[in-house]
C-alpha cells in the first residue's frame, strides 16, 4: 500500500486512491466515503446529526458510499440509501507531501434539496477544480422528507439536511489539515438550491466561523417559491404525507412523527411522490418540484433558521462573495408548459412565482398588468413570444437577486461582491438538454444551472446522453476560464490573476455596477445584468415590499 495515500483523522486512519483528471491529465488523490455523522436511522431519523466517533483499523476510503435515498429524475428510478452521511476529499497532491496548507472549497450539490449527490458521477466530480491547486470537499446530506420534514417538536425540529451540512463544515475545521488543507481558508459553494443553502448558512447561528467566503450560483434565499416554505405549510404537508401512507390519528405532531418512523425508507420516499400528486391534483396549475424545503424552526434549541429568510437576509455579516446567474435561467420553465400557464392565468403565475399568497388582490392585479405590458405589450401569448416568456420566468424566479447583492455590497465594512453571467451554449449544457428538452431547437442558450457542468465534470449525464468526454477548443477554454476565476477567489478572495483573458473583474457596487460575461471569451460589462429588466423589477419589488410592510403593520383580522 502506498504510504502517501494514508491519512490520519480524528476519527481514525484511512487510505485513498489516485486517479488522473479527465481534461488536464493531472493526478488527483481522492479519499471517499468518510463518515462525518452517525447513520441517521431508527431513533436518529428526522433528528439533527450526531458526529461519528471513531472507527477501528484502517478505513478503506477508495470508494464512495451510497447517495441519499431519492427518486432520480434523470434516470427515472429510485436510488440510494438512508445510511448516506459520508463525505469525499480530493487533493492535487498526496496529503503528506503538502507543505503549505491549501485553500479548501466545500461544495454543496444542487438538486432542489430533494435529489443529487456529492459523488464523482454527479456534480461532485473534482476533475476540473483540483488541477487548480485547491482541495475539494463534496458530500451527501439528507434530502426531501428525511432532510426537511418539520413538525416543530424535538423529535423532528426540521432542517436536518442543513444541519448535516453544518456537521460537514465542522468536520472540515477539525480534520482538513490532515489532508493538507487550510481550515482558515474555506469557501462554501453551491448552485441553484445549493446556492440558497449557502445563503442560509450566512444567516444561521450554527454556521458562524465555519467558512470564510462564498460562491452562490443561480439561487438565493429569497427565491421563495423553491428555496423555502413556511412552518405552517411544512406542517400541513407532513399531515398529508402521513395520511397518504395510511395514518388516521389526526394532526398530532408526536403521533405523526412516531408513525413515520415506523415506515421503511422506501415507503417514505414513495410517499413523497404521493404527496406531490396530491398537491398537483388540488392545484393543477402550479408546478412544484419539491415538497419539503428549509423552513424557520419553532423549536429554538439548536435551530438552524430562527425566522423566515426574508426576515434574516438583511442581518448577515459581510463576507467576500461571488454571485452569478445564467443568461436564460427561465428555460427550465419548459418543464411546466410555460405558454399554457402564462396565457391561461398570468396572475396566478405571478402569485405562485413570488409566493405572494398574502398580498391583496388589487395590488396583485396592478403588478400583473404591468408585467403583461412590459413583456408582451399587446401581443398574443403564443410561440412567437417564447423568448419573452423565458425572460419572464428568468426574472420572476430571480428578480430579488440584485436587491440582495446591493445590500451585501453596501454593508458597513462590506467585502467585495463579484458578479458573473454565464452565457455559453455548448455540448455540456446538460441542464438545457435535460430540463428544456421540449423547447424548440431555435430557442438556444444557457439554461438554469448550466454552468455547473463546466465547473464539475458531470459524468452521469455524459453517459446518459451516450457521449464521449471530448472537449473541443471552445468548451476547454470556458472550463479553464471559469475554473480559474472561481479557484482564484477560493485562494485569495479575488478572482483576478492567473492565465486568463486580458480582463479585470472588479467588484459590483449599486452606484457603479459591473459584471463579467462568461462565454467563448470573458467580457467585462459596466452595468447590471439585464439592466432594463432590473430597473423594471426594482420598481415592482418596491410595490411588493410596501404591501408586505402594510400587512405586517396592519394584519387582517383572524377568520
Amino acid at each position: 500500500m502506498d504510504e502517501d495515500l494514508i491519512v490520519t483523522t480524528k476519527q481514525g486512519k484511512l487510505y485513498g486512491s489516485k486517479t488522473i483528471t479527465v481534461l488536464h491529465k493531472t493526478p488527483c488523490y481522492s479519499f471517499c466515503g468518510i463518515p462525518y455523522a452517525k447513520p441517521p436511522l431508527d431513533n436518529l431519523r428526522f433528528m439533527p446529526p450526531e458526529p461519528f466517533e471513531k472507527w477501528r483499523g484502517l478505513l478503506n476510503a477508495t470508494k464512495e458510499k451510497d447517495d441519499c435515498l431519492q427518486y432520480s429524475h434523470f434516470f427515472n428510478m429510485y436510488i440510494g440509501s438512508e445510511d448516506c452521511l459520508y463525505l469525499n476529499v480530493h487533493t492535487p497532491e498526496p496529503p503528506r507531501k503538502i507543505t503549505t496548507p491549501k485553500p479548501v472549497m466545500v461544495l454543496i450539490h444542487p438538486g432542489g434539496n430533494a435529489w443529487g449527490s456529492g459523488s464523482r458521477d454527479s456534480l461532485g466530480n473534482p476533475d476540473f477544480l483540483v488541477p487548480h491547486d485547491v482541495i475539494l470537499v463534496t458530500f451527501n446530506f439528507r434530502l426531501h422528507v428525511f432532510g426537511f420534514l418539520s413538525l416543530g417538536i424535538q423529535q423532528c425540529p426540521g432542517n436536518m439536511g442543513l444541519k448535516d451540512q453544518v456537521m460537514v463544515l465542522r468536520w472540515v475545521q477539525e480534520n482538513i489539515s490532515s489532508f493538507g488543507g487550510d481550515p482558515n481558508n474555506v469557501t462554501l459553494s453551491g448552485c441553484s438550491a445549493a446556492s440558497c443553502d449557502v445563503h442560509f448558512h450566512l444567516m444561521s447561528p450554527l454556521s458562524k466561523g465555519l467558512f470564510h467566503r462564498v460562491i452562490m450560483q443561480s439561487g438565493f434565499a429569497g427565491n421563495s417559491n423553491w428555496s423555502y416554505i413556511t412552518p405552517e405549510l411544512s406542517y400541513e404537508r407532513a399531515v398529508i404525507l402521513a395520511q397518504e401512507l395510511g395514518f388516521k390519528g389526526g394532526t398530532s405532531a408526536r403521533k405523526i412523527c412516531s408513525f413515520l418512523k415506523t415506515k421503511t425508507a422506501m415507503e417514505l420516499t414513495e410517499g413523497v411522490g404521493k404527496l406531490k400528486s396530491h398537491i398537483k391534483n388540488t392545484n393543477p396549475e402550479k408546478y412544484e418540484a419539491v415538497q419539503f424545503l428549509p423552513t424557520s424552526e419553532t423549536v429554538s434549541e439548536g435551530a438552524f433558521l430562527t425566522a423566515l429568510p426574508r426576515d434574516l437576509m438583511y442581518t448577515i455579516e459581510p463576507i467576500p462573495i461571488v454571485c452569478s446567474m445564467v443568461r436564460k435561467e427561465g428555460l427550465i420553465a419548459f418543464c411546466t408548459k410555460p405558454i399554457e400557464t402564462v396565457r391561461g392565468n398570468l396572475e396566478k403565475v405571478v402569485r405562485d412565482g413570488l409566493s405572494l399568497y398574502n398580498i391583496d388582490d388589487k395590488t396583485l392585479k396592478h403588478i400583473t398588468k404591468k408585467i403583461r405590458a412590459f413583456y408582451f405589450g399587446n401581443r398574443e401569448i403564443n410561440d412567437a413570444v417564447l423568448e419573452d416568456i423565458v425572460n419572464l420566468f428568468t426574472d420572476l424566479w430571480f428578480c430579488e437577486w440584485y436587491d440582495m447583492i446591493n445590500y451585501m455590497a453596501t454593508l458597513p465594512g462590506a467585502q467585495p461582491v463579484y458578479v458573473y453571467e454565464f452565457a455559453f451554449y455548448g455540448k455540456f449544457n446538460y441542464q438545457r438538454r435535460a430540463y428544456a428538452e421540449n423547447a424548440p431547437d431555435w430557442l438556444v442558450g444557457a439554461c438554469h444551472a448550466d454552468d455547473t457542468s463546466y465547473v464539475t465534470y458531470y459524468k452521469a449525464l455524459i453517459e446518459l446522453f451516450r457521449e464521449q468526454a471530448v472537449f473541443d477548443e471552445r468548451e476547454a477554454k470556458v472550463i479553464k476560464n471559469l475554473n480559474i476565476l472561481l479557484t482564484n477567489f477560493v485562494k485569495t478572495g479575488d478572482p483576478n490573476g492567473g492565465t486568463l483573458d486580458e480582463i479585470v473583474w472588479r467588484p459590483h457596487y449599486p452606484d457603479d455596477p459591473s459584471h463579467v460575461v462568461v462565454d467563448d471569451n470573458l467580457t467585462v460589462v459596466n452595468s447590471r445584468i439585464n439592466e432594463k429588466r432590473f430597473q423594471f423589477w426594482d420598481e415592482i419589488m418596491k410595490v411588493i415590499y410596501a404591501c408586505e410592510r402594510r400587512l405586517k403593520e396592519n394584519p387582517p383580522p383572524s377568520p
